[in-house]
């Protein structure tokens, strides 16, 4: 149900105020203007990376100033005490105030599927828990959708471009007022705050403008400063690594869970993922025909990962009741898999994000996710991302 909230959350915020929508347009405006600019000639047409001309402007005094990230550019002590981008390349420190609003604080990805090589990350704050979302009727539900308050966003940007490329398509792309603060850099990749202004010389970024404060009650101000104040600390500690196509990263926390097999026996998560180098677990349903068709393809690729020391582990992701998983269990029998399947855990929810069926995790042997999930039946990719990963656990060992 959180899952859902969100996603309406995202939609009545965007068709609203904006505040979603802006942040996730960044992207698909910067991905138009790059479309546009090279619909020129077939030469720009073949350019993987959108380039601007030498005679461009000069970058500003304030974002060219040298950044020290020296210290910035490492792999973090504790990895579970960081939110991890893998496609922006940032490491984010968790702060105390997930713990006090666990269920009002959101942090999304948006990777460079959008367009290339321009990668964005960003939080948000709700209005509301989302217990108080779910029992809210639609009027108060849409009301309170349009206060959904974005604490910040970071834009990477590859291939050793900087702010004259990123100013460029985000000038091309008919975005409103906003300002570029420079965050750092790692390797080729640079790093740049966005500030969504107002247009005005007084704007602070960072800070709400005077519609958002009107929006919200006093208390809620309060919060919301308290909040922001974290995420200023937590921005001096956040750390950079450049951003990657498939990392073999740590998402999050170690799993652990104890649930039962599709007959019934009691199992582990340290017996489902201890025994490969990589486990590709694929959660679906009984009524998910995608997940259904692909997975003769899946026992084929099951097979074939055995002696590269990997497997395939289906999750049913719907048996909390006997009736869905004697209806899972009929699917298996008639499409042949033989790979194991185990019931969702009761916290499957805290565990994995699922925006669409099937979802495909990668875990190492500790129980750790690694790299990014797979939404949707996509089985070249599912082979191609187990290739990279193992690619990279190698190197990480070398």
């Amino acid at each position: 149900m959180e899952q859902l909230i969100k996603r309406m959350i995202c939609m009545h915020a965007g068709c609203l105020k904006g505040i979603f929508l802006r942040c996730t347009l960044v992207l698909a405006l910067i991905a138009g203007a790059a479309l546009l600019g090279a619909c020129g000639s077939t030469e720009a047409q073949n350019e993987s990376q959108i380039r601007i001309s030498e005679e461009t402007q000069p970058e500003s005094a304030a974002l060219t100033a040298a950044i020290s990230t020296e210290d910035k550019i490492r792999e973090p002590e504790d990895p579970s005490a960081y939110h991890v981008f893998p496609h922006v390349g940032l490491y984010f420190p968790r702060i105390d105030a997930e713990k006090e609003y666990a269920d009002r604080i959101w942090l999304q990805e948006l990777d460079s599927v959008v367009t290339d090589g321009i990668t964005l990350c960003a939080l948000y704050f709700y209005p509301a828990s989302f217990e108080d979302l779910e029992a809210m009727d639609q009027d108060e539900f849409i009301e309170t959708a349009d206060k959904v308050q974005e604490l910040f966003s970071i834009l990477a940007i590859d291939g050793g471009r900087g702010e004259k490329e990123l100013r460029e398509l985000l000038d091309a792309s008919s975005l409103p007022a906003y300002e570029l603060r420079a965050a750092g850099k790692a390797g080729d990749t640079s790093y740049f705050w966005l500030d969504m202004t107002d247009g005005s010389p007084e704007h602070d970024p960072g800070a709400l403008s005077g519609t958002e404060s009107a929006s919200i009650e006093e208390n809620e101000a309060a919060v919301l400063a308290k909040v922001r104040g974290e995420i200023d600390t937590a921005k001096e500690n956040m750390l950079l690594f450049g951003a990657r196509d498939v990392v073999a990263i740590r998402n999050g926390p170690q799993l652990s869970f104890v649930t039962e097999d599709a007959d019934g026996n009691s199992i582990r998560s340290e017996d489902v993922f201890g025994s490969h180098k990589i486990t590709m677990l694929n959660i679906w349903t009984s009524w998910c025909g995608f997940c259904i068709n692909e997975m003769p393809e899946l026992e084929r690729i099951h097979r074939g990962l055995l002696e590269k020391d990997c497997a395939v582990v289906g999750l049913m992701y719907e048996s909390s009741n006997a009736g869905e998983v004697d209806a899972c269990r009929k699917i298996l029998e008639q499409k042949g898999v033989s790979y194991l399947n185990i019931r969702a855990p009761e916290n499957v929810g805290e565990l994995f994000y699922v925006s669409g069926f099937p979802t495909t995790y990668f875990i190492d042997s500790e129980g750790y996710v690694i790299g990014d999930p797979v939404v949707g039946a996509q089985v070249e990719k599912y082979e191609d991302t187990i290739l990279k990963l193992l690619e990279a656990l190698d190197r990480s060992a070398g």
